[in-house]
């Protein structure tokens, strides 16, 4: 995972030289749907937990053509605790992604934009959680509108986190929704 972690900032820094916008911000995840798939021996079943409001900072470097932004970004979803009825466990993920904004051109001081954002997030578990389980990561994807009010960004996201744990023959699959509003400043 540190070799990982030294990748994705190294990756971060190389876009960084080749752009000319950056964004950071920090946005409240609602509280969401966490859905655990859970097969063993071509038997599987499905559940659904409840997963609390978390905090997620993160930050954007793009590039502009125009209307559109493109580039990568990489957030942080803090550990927040899943409603298991038998522990009180924590997760988070960490999401590296490429992104795109487009923005609709108008003749006020605000602009309207869409954003989608595809890629990888590393999955955080505390033993609590995982127990002895390995976890890794999974796709990552989210789409949402935002605000852009001179460097002022607000925006709405929807997103949706995949990851998986390993243990003794088990296989459990994760899926987590959440729905994020957040603010950022844009250079």
């Amino acid at each position: 995972m540190k070799t990982q972690l030294i990748f994705v900032f190294f990756v971060l820094f190389s876009v960084f030289l080749f752009s000319n916008v950056v964004q950071i911000g920090a946005g409240l995840d609602s509280a969401g749907n966490h859905q655990v798939k859970t097969s063993y021996l071509g038997h599987s079943s499905t559940h659904d937990y409840d997963v609390s409001m978390g905090v997620s900072p993160y930050i954007e470097i793009m590039a502009q053509d125009d209307h559109l932004f493109y580039g990568i970004g990489v957030e942080y979803q803090a550990p927040r605790k899943v409603d298991f009825t038998t522990s009180d466990g924590k997760m988070g993920f960490v999401p590296v992604y490429g992104l795109m904004r487009v923005q609709i051109p108008l003749e006020t001081f605000i602009i309207p934009e869409f954003i989608g954002q595809l890629g990888y997030n590393f999955l955080l578990a505390d033993d609590d959680y995982k127990g002895n389980a390995d976890v890794s990561g999974g796709i990552y994807w989210g789409f949402g509108a935002g605000l852009v009010i001179d460097k002022f960004v607000g925006q709405l996201m929807y997103k949706t986190n995949y990851g998986s744990m390993e243990q003794s023959g088990y296989k459990w699959t994760i899926t987590n929704t959440q729905i994020n509003l957040s603010a950022g400043i844009r250079f």
